[in-house]
């Protein structure tokens, strides 16, 4: 019934067992109020609209955040031409449209209806016609995965998770279908932000410039006693002027003197200015702006940073090598001698060459300048044990992603690790320059907003 009345939101379901209601719908067509009467308001509140068109294919419905998850693929919702379908293909495909946005053996929640021509679908594969073939499914596959990650990419992702605790309303209460979705769910925190700014007319931008210019000169003062005025939310931020210390100085060398900043051309619009107040723990930033204190995950933050330039040079190999005074010597059993020679052609693609070198051996003679400075044999050996551990050969896609996490996850800085002013001004700085600055590449969140309105609820300035 479930599936049903989500295939079809035009119609009004109503399911009663004993006399209880367990689903009612109302047949206004909005499958976003079908999803609530589902699975509640504040999960429908999370789900984000998706629609795209191909030559040959449209789709549209509803992706939950990635906060939003569960322990299993049942709840990837597939419909094809108005009929619920299992598909394990587009199953994989909206799971790779997440990528790094889901920790691991979890599954989003998704809504998705696609329109396409039937005479490219077989429907005769299954007695039930729960399952299809489709002709063009590679091409559907690729297309899906790729729409799903770019609009995911402009969400903003950040967890509010205050604002889970409070009992969920009836839905007879919570939601009047009357109304129009845009007026039942109220626009992003960001969208109100930049009405306000609208509002105000004057650019957040060079707002956040002239404090931060007269934040820095503030800064030169000599630390004492004085009692000043409460900061505004984006001080202490001078984009123009920021100096990478101790902290960014570690990623340049890393980069051949290049800092993982300067790899990104473009600023995130997802995740917004914040100025730095202090670390919580020496694992934590706490930072604001105007819609209240985030909580940052250091560690999350610089896998992020690193996650993106590694997977960066790992798919844009420099054809730049750096010869090794002393080259690597390596000796492995006769099986697993079999699995690296049938995979030299992967490893060579990220400009690691391996020469046979007698009985069951291989020399290394040279890698990479991009790699880490001091830890490339170790990278080197950590590297080879991933294929290895394959046991055949390796799908480079694959291979290629987890060696961007491993990489990201040994060069980040750690829980317990205290950082300057100036440092945590870099890290929020560098976490804004990357495509996805809301989870770090095991899915974890980086960063949790909690709302000047949930403090003043808090404190009871708000009832």
């Amino acid at each position: 019934m479930n599936r049903m009345a989500m295939a079809h939101p035009e119609i009004s379901f109503t399911l009663t067992h004993n006399a209880r209601e367990l689903l009612s719908t109302s047949g206004n067509g909005q499958l976003l109020h079908v999803i609530s009467a589902i699975f509640g308001t504040s999960t429908a509140k999370q789900m984000v609209p998706f629609q795209a068109t191909h030559i040959d294919f449209e789709v549209k419905g509803f992706l939950g955040k990635p906060e939003i998850t569960r322990s299993s693929k049942q709840y990837l919702t597939t419909i094809i031409n108005g009929r619920y379908i299992k598909s394990y293909a587009l199953q994989q495909a909206i799971v790779a449209g997440y990528q790094t946005l889901l920790p691991i053996h979890r599954y989003p929640l998704a809504i998705l209806s696609f329109s396409m021509d039937p005479s490219l679908l077989d429907i005769n594969v299954h007695p039930s016609k729960l399952e299809i073939r489709i002709s063009k499914e590679q091409e559907l596959t690729a297309w899906l995965e790729q729409e799903i990650r770019a609009s995911l990419g402009k969400e903003e992702l950040i967890p509010k998770p205050l604002q889970k605790r409070e009992k969920e309303k009836s839905i007879q209460q919570a939601i009047r279908f009357q109304l129009p979705v845009e007026e039942v769910f109220p626009p992003s925190p960001r969208a109100s932000v930049e009405g306000q700014q609208n509002k105000n007319r004057v650019p957040i931008q060079e707002q956040v410039k002239q404090e931060g210019r007269a934040m820095a000169a503030r800064s030169l003062e000599p630390r004492g006693s004085v009692v000043r005025e409460e900061p505004s939310p984006e001080e202490y931020i001078d984009t123009e002027s920021i100096e990478l210390t101790n902290l960014t100085n570690s990623l340049a060398k890393a980069a051949d003197s290049e800092s993982i900043a300067d790899s990104y051309t473009e600023e995130s619009e997802a995740i917004p200015l914040l100025a730095p107040l202090a670390q919580l723990h020496g694992t934590y930033i706490l930072a604001q702006n105007e819609q209240g204190l985030y909580m940052i995950d250091q560690h999350a933050a610089q896998e992020r940073i690193w996650y993106e330039f590694f997977y960066d040079k790992l798919s844009h190999p420099a054809q730049e090598s750096q010869e090794l005074l002393i080259p690597i010597s390596l000796d492995f059993t006769s099986g697993e001698f079999a699995v690296l020679k049938e995979n030299l052609t992967q490893l060579a693609k990220i400009g690691l060459f391996l020469e046979e070198f007698g009985h069951h051996s291989y020399m290394i003679r040279s890698h990479p300048q991009w790699f880490p400075a001091g830890g490339e044999e170790q990278l080197i050996r950590d590297m080879i044990q991933r294929v290895l551990e394959q046991k055949g050969k390796i799908e480079w896609i694959t291979f290629r992603n987890e060696v961007a996490i491993m990489m990201s996850c040994k060069q980040s800085i750690k829980a317990n690790q205290y950082l300057t002013h100036r440092e945590m001004e870099a890290l929020l700085e560098q976490l804004r320059k990357t495509s996805n600055p809301f989870t770090c590449p095991h899915g974890r969140p980086i960063t949790v907003l909690i709302t000047k309105y949930d403090i003043e609820k808090m404190f009871k300035r708000v009832m």
